[in-house]
């Protein structure tokens, strides 16, 4: 056995995030408006090239560098100040969605007030067309041949560029007779077989070719037709997160008319909640869910009892709406709420353990290592209140 002589008080530290995870606190750091975000409500947050982070606000756009907010709004040339997405493309340029259309942004612009000429602004902004809603630009995502697809609140636009000039078109997926909700696009996919897939008010829609289309909703299987993040496993499967039904694994290879979901995921199977906001995938194959009622991390592979380990605001969390999410180089988690700022998890630092994990605190407490790597904590020098504890890596 061997002393170290550390005395141990509420904390350890050191641990790997899928290690620091377990314990009942975790390492969170959080900042909101007090902190120089123009906006607690967040609607993405992004990573470029250069490591800076991008997060979308309903009041401006916001670049941290580890260290403070730069902010962009409507002084900067914003059309409107709810921000939805941010996008690198491959060549380098950023483009920013809003809901008063799409803009081109060139950080070494300058500023100037929408409506004022500046032979070199900061946003170039582009009306996605005359019908007010399209102008609800909700996600972006490049083509393979650097082309963009914007998903709006008025159907699914194709933005292409040529010579300096950029051309929208609208293109129609087959959407349901109906209102001009049943148009609303909420998220876009590619796979790894190049298929793009749309995520929408009124079901799931594939382009398996382009200029072919097809639709699924809750006549194929889906349990809600409002769906909202996708991603692929490493073994190929897609998976479909629902605004309102949880979690679907979808059929290996859907086929128009007929079923495409092959289970489903919700409550009873281990989710904190229904509505599903934002899926990351990680390098090892598991999955953080962004879920309005906790945040999930989801193994695949686990078996079904298994499959979902659940953080909440008992570890924690400032707040169980969480909606977005993204890993940066460190592997920290950055996590964006409803109406709480940012929240970032760190990979290595101080995890608590309190009585809820089985600790009992005393003034003097010794952490022993045993060969095996185990932990043994003791507490107390009154023979009475002395406890030896144990840990394994849990509680």
């Amino acid at each position: 056995m061997r002393n170290h002589g550390i005395r141990l008080g509420l904390f350890l530290a050191g641990f790997c995030l899928p290690l620091l995870s377990l314990a009942e606190q975790l390492p969170l750091k959080v900042w909101t408006t007090a902190d120089g975000l123009p906006h607690n409500h967040i609607n993405r947050i992004r990573r470029d090239s250069h490591g800076y982070l991008w997060i979308c606000t309903d009041e401006g756009l916001a670049r941290f560098n580890g260290y403070g907010f730069v902010n962009y709004g409507k002084a900067q040339g914003l059309p409107n100040l709810t921000i939805n997405d941010f996008l690198e493309t491959r060549d380098g340029n950023f483009w920013v969605a809003t809901d008063g259309g799409v803009c081109w942004f060139n950080p070494l612009g300058k500023a100037a007030p929408l409506g004022v000429n500046q032979p070199t602004p900061m946003f170039t902004v582009y009306r996605v067309s005359e019908r007010e809603e399209t102008n609800h630009v909700n996600g972006l995502i490049e083509d393979p041949d650097s082309s963009l697809w914007l998903a709006t609140s008025g159907g699914l636009f194709h933005l292409q560029r040529a010579n300096g000039q950029v051309r929208m078109e609208a293109v129609e997926i087959g959407y349901p007779a109906g209102n001009r909700d049943q148009r609303h696009i909420t998220k876009l996919a590619f796979d790894s077989r190049g298929t793009l897939w749309v995520m929408a008010i009124s079901g799931l829609y594939r382009r398996p070719s382009p200029g072919r289309w097809e639709r699924y909703g809750v006549e194929h299987g889906l349990s809600d037709n409002f769906v909202q993040s996708l991603f692929e496993d490493r073994r190929g499967r897609l998976w479909l997160g629902s605004r309102n039904r949880g979690l679907h694994l979808l059929v290996a290879h859907p086929q128009p008319g007929q079923r495409i979901v092959e289970k489903t995921y919700a409550l009873r199977e281990g989710l904190p909640g229904l509505d599903i906001r934002n899926i990351t995938t990680l390098p090892d194959g598991r999955v953080w869910l962004c879920v309005v009622g906790g945040l999930v991390l989801f193994n695949p592979e686990a078996s079904d009892n298994a499959k979902f380990t659940k953080y909440t605001t008992a570890h924690g969390l400032t707040t169980d709406e969480v909606y977005n999410l993204i890993v940066d180089s460190e592997g920290n988690l950055w996590i964006g709420t409803r109406n709480n700022g940012v929240m970032r998890i760190a990979s290595s630092g101080f995890a608590t353990f309190s009585f809820a994990d089985g600790f009992t605190p005393g003034n003097h407490n010794t952490m022993l290592e045993a060969d095996s790597g185990e932990l043994l904590i003791c507490n107390g020098p009154n023979p009475r209140q002395r406890l030896l504890h144990y840990f394994n890596s849990r509680k």
